[in-house]
């Protein structure tokens, strides 16, 4: 849903009056938008449009679960990360140009290289550790069975907690994907 002019003009205003404090910007915005003769017709939209996403979202979520549960997800991945030669020349003909955390290593400021080392080790730690989970799982779920159909709950839970613990499986062998970047 697109914003009228009128709206936009208002959320600009009280967006510089209170450059400082989003919160009274907002407070200073709404009750504006909410004189405008037009209001009414806006709330209206607003539910529509809302109401619209929601029965977009629920058609998603169904096309999603029929696929999966006919093997159209879930399969091994159709492009290996850094495979692909002629790529990794022309994106990384400079290491500057690595991608990492939403940017560029190169445009990053060295007071953010902490906080970005801390997201990528988090999510590193959170794939090691789902790599340690499926490793445990693999000799007790067939190849033409589901995790939930082979293996109970209460199994399920004390692999969880080993893993949890470090009582598991040991760290996967890597394979040699190329994903390393050479320039």
């Amino acid at each position: 849903m697109e914003a009228s002019e009128r709206v936009l003009e208002i959320v600009a205003e009280s967006s510089a009056k209170y450059a400082d404090d989003v919160t009274k910007a907002i407070d200073d915005a709404e009750r504006k938008v909410r004189k405008l003769p037009e209001f009414p017709s806006l709330v209206s939209n607003m539910v529509r449009g809302y109401i619209q996403d929601l029965v977009y979202d629920a058609r998603h979520a169904t096309k999603r679960q029929m696929k999966k549960e006919h093997g159209q997800y879930g399969g091994p991945s159709k492009v290996i990360v850094g495979s692909s030669k002629i790529v990794n020349e022309v994106s990384l003909s400079s290491l500057y140009q690595l991608p990492m955390d939403g940017t560029i290593l190169g445009l990053i400021f060295g007071s953010d290289l902490v906080g970005i080392a801390e997201r990528e080790q988090s999510k590193a730690d959170g794939h090691d550790f789902n790599a340690r989970l499926c490793l445990r799982l693999a000799p007790l779920v067939p190849k033409n069975k589901r995790v939930q159909e082979a293996v109970t709950e209460k199994v399920l839970k004390t692999l969880y907690d080993q893993v949890v613990k470090g009582e598991a499986s040991p760290r996967p062998k890597r394979k040699a994907t190329g994903s390393q970047p050479s320039v």
